[in-house]
């Protein structure tokens, strides 16, 4: 019951949150780090204030695509131990950074394995993993 009532606060608190944070351009450099860029030109970033220490993180990355004007923004959780990620918002935004679409899951969201198939997003993951 008590970790149901924490998950609910944390996604209506991260929810307020989003709605306040600039875009990545805007981002100061104390908060946001470029991790990779894919095969496709696509450029990732991780927020460095991670939620959570230990095995079980939250973390906001945002991917900024080579085949677009827009861009978008994703919560995740991840098992440190396990690899395993779960989608819990997204949202996207358009040229002008103006939200086109947003989705809370919170635990419905997809469940993967970050696995080296998917390079940029293991970097990510080993850089949210690591940080202490």
């Amino acid at each position: 019951m008590f970790k149901k009532h924490l998950i609910k606060t944390l996604l209506v608190t991260s929810a307020l949150v989003l709605s306040a944070l600039p875009t990545p351009a805007q981002y100061s450099n104390h908060q946001w780090v470029r991790v990779t860029t894919d095969n496709d030109d696509n450029t990732y970033h991780v927020d460095k204030l991670v939620v959570g220490r230990g095995r079980y993180r939250r973390y906001w990355m945002a991917k900024l695509s080579s085949q677009s004007e827009g861009w978008e923004k994703m919560l995740y959780s991840i098992d440190c131990q396990t690899k395993q990620r779960r989608l819990r918002m997204k949202v996207y935004y358009d040229e002008n950074d103006k939200i086109t679409y947003s989705n809370t899951y919170g635990g419905d969201g997809e469940l993967e394995k970050v696995t080296a198939q998917m390079p940029a997003n293991l970097r990510v993951a080993n850089l949210v993993c690591s940080m202490k």
